[in-house]
């Protein structure tokens, strides 16, 4: 797996639900710097898909001080806490973006980020790149999601830490749903 990842690879974000106040003066730039530092530690008074925007929004905070705190914040929450967040269906595409990106290495976030229903199909690919075998089985598990999008099967296709399974399961969408055809030779070492 890659360690350094960017979080903000992501596309411009869509308006954030910004009708929590602390929210809307984080999203503003009218947060002053007792609730930065606050909501870079953790300690501001949200549910799920708030926190998860709070940190979302204070990794793009012009104080380094701030994005470093809210990174070792981040590093010390418990997995199952992000997870939370990631799994939350009120949470953005952007957000999840963040958190797939933030968290690769915490396999329970990255985990409840391609099964959340809100993931955008950029993040799916982004995650598919730079998978590993279970974590490729477990975004091969939503067909739908590949039948419309090629491109996605053709990013998990090109990962060499595909299994067999995942590489016969995505060759039968291609044979079923794009046309593809394939000679038995080059499906035999499956």
């Amino acid at each position: 797996m890659v360690t350094s990842l960017n979080p903000h690879q992501a596309p411009p974000p869509p308006p954030l639900d910004v009708s929590n106040s602390l929210i809307q003066k984080l999203a503003s730039g009218e947060a002053d710097e007792r609730i930065r530092r606050a909501g870079a530690k953790g300690a501001l008074p949200l549910d799920r898909a708030n926190a998860a925007r709070s940190f979302y929004l204070l990794s793009r905070d012009p104080d380094t001080e701030i994005r470093l705190l809210l990174k070792q914040t981040r590093d010390a929450y418990e997995e199952n806490l992000l997870a939370g967040m990631a799994g939350d269906e009120a949470v953005e595409p952007a957000v999840l973006h963040f958190l797939a990106a933030a968290c690769f290495e915490r396999p329970r976030v990255v985990e409840e980020v391609s099964l959340n229903s809100k993931t955008s199909v950029e993040t799916i690919q982004f995650l598919a790149r730079r998978a590993d075998g279970d974590l490729l089985e477990l975004i091969s598990v939503n067909e739908e999601r590949m039948i419309h999008n090629p491109a996605l099967v053709e990013t998990m296709l090109a990962n060499p830490s595909l299994t067999p399974r995942v590489t016969l399961l995505l060759r039968e969408i291609q044979i079923r749903h794009f046309g593809m055809r394939f000679d038995d030779q080059s499906l035999a070492h499956l």
